[in-house]
């Protein structure tokens, strides 16, 4: 083998058959080979140039249960002549019920092993990414099997070693088994540290004073924004007190370990008994190891692992669901409160009630003392521990500032109530630029039978539209992203819809109500008087366009460079003649040119990633219809009509 590699040296176990092949680069690992068998190898390895040493052991079970009885008693007898460690490999065991997808269900006693393996505590499996299957038997017609055969396992002081290392498992065209690499990804200067309140200053005899020094001060605003100001000077206060007062927490630890790591490991039922050391350091370990988020996998499929980019990406992710601003475009009638049914003065004063201290103190102190602390970084213990001295000063805070979370309205059950609820919640829309987020939004019926509910759910437009949305071209959605559906689907996809949509004869379930107005309008976008349903075959092709931009911009994907070896063998995308010996989906994508051009696709850029929706726009009609806000409900509808 060094004819081949120079600079590396080799183990073939001796035990194995030639079934284990250690390779390493000697001038970076020494390898030390302590213990081995014909299913494993057990070394220590200490690198060159940080003199770091841990111990690894490479497994490769054999085929059947009796054989690897052997491998479970020789992994749990192992020497360790240094504490991380590190143990992967193919097993041939499942570990899990789920461990197999495919073929015979897993059999109890294909775990009892393993699991009786596992309950000595003497490793736990690594964090891993990618696939959860390791291998399969690559048959075809109904036969394909999927199991987890490999895995990584390691102990606390791996982690206390290597606190990002992470199995990421990928499939490859070379074998039957996923490849497993182990990253250890560097640890990130996060910057500055955020303040955080630990429960164990609490205890210290000058905590108040040093408190109560703080908050005495005056400030200039009163409220929430007075607390606010307090809370924040305290902090840089109580950063000064840990250091100086309590100095550092592991020299110290004997006296504050049981509230300093209950509270990091959110272990809240053990509050009496022995220290519990090791207990409370797994669990903080493994809270850390969980939580920790270093990578994401981007829409090509590459690992990202750069820190700034994972944090830019999260931050992106959630501002796209927060939702926008939006202004009132409307006014309240004051005289639509006169009419109908209206609370009783009683009713209206328990409404109106205003809370006082005491149930401030008791919401407040009904929150566990360890729960996660708020963006200020203090947790309710510190606010329970000073509630005789700035219990006063949070009242009053809380007390000028209280908005309802929940509402909850109740209605006869019939079509004319709900409905006029419906238009109460439409015109407080249009007066405030506020809207009810329908996905947390719930409906519930008491002593209705099913068609009455049916009734109301169809006359509700605004659930309707929200469960086609969701549902049924969500799924459509779906496939549609893979394949160009034939039409004829696409058209039952669309009728079914449109069923749903206006509903059906209440004579005759088989015949739909008038519908009144063309689909094509219904999927117009709203701010051109649709619904902003997307167009079956428009919509179709939009979603096969990203794979047409993708080859012919020729991105660094796996399959793009395949179709360019294979199919356009370096021409331009746009220039490629057919040919007859191609496969079916290619020749779809081929025939999209007539309608996806690249004008088309540049047009939709933005910020060099194609944005589906302007595609679609392009393609959809643009003249808004007039009759934007007139027939989407019959609440609305004039009341006389004429027919000429």
């Amino acid at each position: 083998m060094g004819r081949f590699f120079d600079d590396w040296s080799y183990y073939k176990g001796s035990h194995s058959e030639g079934r284990i092949l250690l390779v390493w680069k000697r001038n970076i690992l020494l390898v030390d080979i302590i213990q081995e068998s014909d299913q494993f190898v057990h070394t220590i390895i200490k690198e060159s140039r940080s003199n770091r040493e841990y111990c690894v052991t490479f497994v490769y079970g054999r085929n059947t249960v009796l054989e690897r009885v052997q491998l479970w008693h020789d992994l749990s007898c192992l020497k360790f002549p240094v504490a991380p460690w590190l143990m992967a490999g193919d097993f041939n065991s499942v570990f899990e019920c789920d461990d197999r997808c495919g073929g015979r269900p897993v059999a109890i006693t294909e775990l009892v092993d393993a699991q009786r393996w596992k309950a000595y505590g003497l490793a736990d499996e690594l964090r891993s990414i990618g696939s959860h299957f390791t291998w399969t038997n690559n048959q075809s017609d109904g036969a394909r099997i999927y199991s987890k055969l490999d895995r990584v396992f390691k102990n606390e002081e791996w982690i206390d070693l290597f606190p990002a290392s992470v199995a990421v498992k990928q499939w490859d065209i070379l074998s039957d088994h996923c490849y497993c690499l182990i990253k250890v990804i560097q640890e990130v200067n996060f910057g500055f540290k955020t303040f955080r309140f630990f429960n164990m200053w609490m205890e210290h005899e000058r905590f108040k004073i040093t408190v109560m020094q703080s908050w005495s001060r005056p400030v200039v605003v009163r409220g929430f924004d007075g607390i606010l100001v307090k809370l924040k000077r305290l902090s840089h206060v109580l950063r000064l007190f840990n250091r100086s007062e309590i100095g550092d927490v592991e020299r110290n630890f004997q006296l504050a370990k049981d509230n300093f790591l209950r509270q990091k490991s959110k272990v809240n039922w053990l509050k009496f008994g022995d220290d519990n050391t090791v207990f409370f350091h797994a669990c903080l370990k493994q809270r850390k190891e969980v939580n920790r988020i270093a990578s994401f996998v981007s829409d090509k499929g590459q690992l990202i692992e750069n820190y700034e980019e994972v944090v830019a990406h999260f931050l992106s992710h959630f501002r796209s669901v927060l939702g926008s601003q939006s202004k009132a475009s409307g006014s309240i009638h004051k005289d639509c409160f006169i009419h109908g049914n209206i609370l009783a003065l009683e009713h209206q004063l328990a409404l109106i009630k205003p809370f006082t201290k005491k149930d401030v103190k008791t919401a407040m102190f009904s929150i566990g003392s360890i729960k996660s602390s708020g963006p200020d970084g203090y947790g309710l213990g510190f606010f329970k521990s000073m509630w005789n001295e700035i219990g006063d000063d949070i009242s009053e805070a809380v007390l000028g500032f209280f908005q309802q979370d929940d509402l909850v309205i109740f209605c006869k059950g019939n079509n004319a109530s709900v409905q006029t609820i419906q238009q109460c919640f439409q015109a407080f829309s249009v007066a405030t630029g506020l809207t009810a987020n329908l996905e947390k939004s719930r409906i519930y019926f008491g002593g209705l039978t099913e068609t009455e509910t049916k009734d109301i759910l169809r006359d509700l437009h605004f659930v309707e539209v929200q469960l086609i949305h969701s549902v049924l071209l969500g799924i459509r959605a779906f496939w549609m992203s893979i394949f160009l559906l034939p039409k004829s689907v696409i058209t039952e996809i669309d009728q079914l819809c449109r069923q749903f949509l206006w509903g059906t004869s209440r004579w005759n379930e088989n015949r739909s109500k008038l519908h009144l107005t063309a689909w094509d309008q219904v999927c117009l976008p709203k701010h051109l008087g649709g619904i902003g349903f997307r167009e079956g075959a428009k919509w179709n092709m939009v979603l096969l366009a990203k794979y047409i931009w993708a080859v012919s911009t020729k991105q660094d994907i796996l399959w793009v460079k395949w179709i360019d070896d294979v199919y356009l063998k370096g021409q331009s995308f746009w220039e490629y003649n057919l040919q007859t010996d191609v496969s079916w989906y290619w020749r779809k994508l081929i025939k999209l040119r007539s309608v996806i051009h690249s004008e088309l696709l540049d047009k939709a850029m933005v910020n060099n990633k194609l944005k589906t929706s302007k595609l679609y726009m392009q393609l959809a009609n643009k003249e808004r219809v007039p009759f934007a806000h007139v027939v989407w409900c019959n609440l609305t509808l004039p009341k006389y009509r004429f027919v000429l």
